[in-house]
């Protein structure tokens, strides 16, 4: 039984990956397929929640050159750009997700924030 953002339901066990487990997890998966563009995601994912933003950042990257137009890639390397500050960078990424997917509301809400705090109120 999960609870996650106001959703509730059931998983079966062996699709649910531990956090504490996520970064081997993910780190097993690429080794037995290097181009998996959603295992980098997903370790990207796990090394941002542990503060690892300069690793995720480079799975987002490694990510992208497999596939250009996965919007997760860009949004979860914005939010470790983000995160570390390099706000300009994470407007960037921001950008690019939401002209891949113009219903993406996470890249505007998130663009907005980068925005706040460059204090480029009017924006």
């Amino acid at each position: 039984w999960v609870d996650c953002d106001g959703k509730r339901g059931w998983l079966q066990r062996d699709h649910v990956v531990l956090a504490s487990q996520a970064i081997k997890h993910f780190t097993d998966e690429l080794s037995r397929n290097p181009k998996d563009d959603s295992a980098l995601i997903a370790r990207a994912i796990a090394w941002t929640r542990k503060g690892e933003l300069t690793n995720a950042i480079w799975d987002c990257t490694e990510a992208i050159a497999i596939n250009p137009n996965r919007v997760w890639a860009y949004k979860i390397r914005g939010n470790a750009w983000s995160e570390k500050h390099e706000y300009d960078l994470a407007i960037a990424d921001y950008e690019v997700g939401i002209r891949l997917d113009p219903k993406e509301n996470g890249c505007y809400f998130n663009r907005g924030l980068c925005h706040h705090a460059n204090k480029n109120y009017d924006k």
